[in-house]
């Protein structure tokens, strides 16, 4: 696909594209859903979840460990599927101060 540069440089600048491969996923206003996308083709090829939406609640991936550092965030260590499944059904919401 020919990008022509002024373009590609635009959408680099305004994305925080830094290098490749690079794949951002934005919505219909062109606001960025995830900047993640590689990671999570990678972690769902079939692309079930597309668009990958942050979800307030998931597994510790190579998608989304860039997350930890990118904001606020609670990591819950549990041992067994049985926790996963009673922490899955609790809505979790951002608290701001």
């Amino acid at each position: 696909m020919h990008v022509h540069m002024h373009t590609h440089g635009c959408c680099c600048r305004l994305y925080e594209v830094e290098g490749i491969p690079t794949l951002v996923v934005v919505d219909e206003q062109l606001k960025t859903i995830t900047s993640e996308g590689t990671g999570a083709v990678a972690a769902d090829p079939a692309c079930a979840k597309f668009p990958w939406r942050p979800q307030p609640l998931e597994r510790l991936s190579d998608f989304n460990v860039r997350a930890i550092n990118a904001g606020k965030a609670l990591l819950l260590v549990l041992d067994n599927e049985d926790e996963v499944r009673a922490c899955s059904a609790v809505h979790f919401r951002y608290l701001y101060h």
